[in-house]
């Protein structure tokens, strides 16, 4: 448990921490966490990683809120369901599962990398220069909850 949130939460708290002084310098920035829908949601046997993710929230909101007056953004992006090598091993043996979360998808798909890359780039550009403290879900709609 204390090793994920070394990693996920302190690393990424340490970090944010040494780029900030050079952000603060050109008065802009831009920190983007990677969060997941176990930032929102709870899943089954992945409490360190549920809890670590869910800790992004809380420094999105508070990296906003202490650093925003200096033309630093801080967000994030949830991806969902996203076909990558691990998932697709996943649910290649668990057709069960596979279709269960297809139909919990409204899209009724799975993301794409390229869909989770496109929102980073988005995020990181000056298109969304006025978002700023919050967390973007990449998830073909899962977390409506349906």
């Amino acid at each position: 448990f204390q090793n994920i949130l070394d990693v996920h939460v302190l690393g990424s708290f340490a970090l944010s921490k040494a780029v900030l002084p050079y952000m603060q310098i050109r008065n802009e920035g831009c920190i983007l966490f990677i969060a997941s829908m176990t930032s929102y949601i709870g899943l089954p046997s992945v409490l360190a990683y549920s809890a670590s993710k869910s800790a992004y929230m809380g420094m999105v909101r508070s990296l906003c809120s202490e650093y925003g007056a200096e033309g630093i953004r801080v967000n994030g992006v949830a991806p969902g369901w996203i076909e990558t090598e691990l998932f697709n091993q996943i649910v290649k043996d668990d057709p069960q599962r596979r279709e269960k979360i297809l139909n919990r998808t409204p899209a009724h798909c799975f993301g794409k990398t390229e869909d989770v890359g496109w929102t980073i780039a988005f995020l990181c550009s000056p298109a969304a220069k006025f978002i700023n403290g919050t967390i973007i879900p990449v998830d073909g709609g899962a977390l409506i909850g349906f």
